[in-house]
């Protein structure tokens, strides 16, 4: 795990004069809007010997929550299952399979908790996102109206960056789980 407070440095870059107190708050802000936009935070929970209508409470990270499940399927094949049809998920974080099987895999979404603690912060996001988690919060704080490094012009070009970097998260993501590349061949058009 790492630690939001190692992004001082690229937040002051950006917004200085702001107290340690202010950019870890914002800090924290962003990093949890980053994990919601990008859907970054998925990794894959396994469950073994499942019993048809028990349900099993599945355990994220400290100090984070689901928010969503992406996918569901078996074992290390590539059969998915349905929500509805084949198991069913509700808000307390308990998933409840329809029938027996082996083992499952299920890919969830993880959002961050509004109070984590500043060292639970996922290190791979830190180290290849930090600067765009740093630059939303650098938005939010050039936000603050009445403060000396108020600037919201600024903050809106901030807030573009800030996406960029939340859909290239997302995209990292998505391709990560797909094995075929299709990659562009240049043409020469007169």
């Amino acid at each position: 795990m790492a630690a939001l407070s190692d992004l001082y440095h690229l937040v002051r870059q950006k917004c200085p004069s702001v107290i340690d107190i202010m950019m870890l708050d914002a800090l924290n802000n962003a990093y949890r809007e980053f994990c919601r936009k990008s859907e970054a935070l998925a990794p894959v929970i396994k469950i073994k010997n499942i019993v048809a209508d028990k349900g099993e409470v599945l355990q994220p990270q400290i100090g984070h929550t689901i928010l969503k499940i992406e996918s569901v399927g078996k074992g290390n094949s590539l059969d998915s299952l349905y929500v509805g049809k084949d198991y069913t998920f509700d808000k307390t974080g308990t998933i409840k399979f329809n029938r027996n099987s082996e083992d499952v895999n299920i890919v969830a979404i993880l959002l961050p908790l509004v109070d984590m603690p500043d060292d639970q912060a996922d290190d791979h996001l830190i180290n290849a996102y930090g600067e765009f988690i740093a630059t939303g919060a650098a938005k939010q704080l050039r936000l603050m109206m009445g403060q000396p490094w108020s600037n919201p012009e600024l903050a809106a070009m901030y807030d573009i960056e800030f996406t960029e970097g939340c859909r290239e998260a997302y995209r990292d993501r998505i391709d990560g789980y797909n094995t075929f590349h299709n990659t562009p061949r240049k043409r020469d058009f007169f």
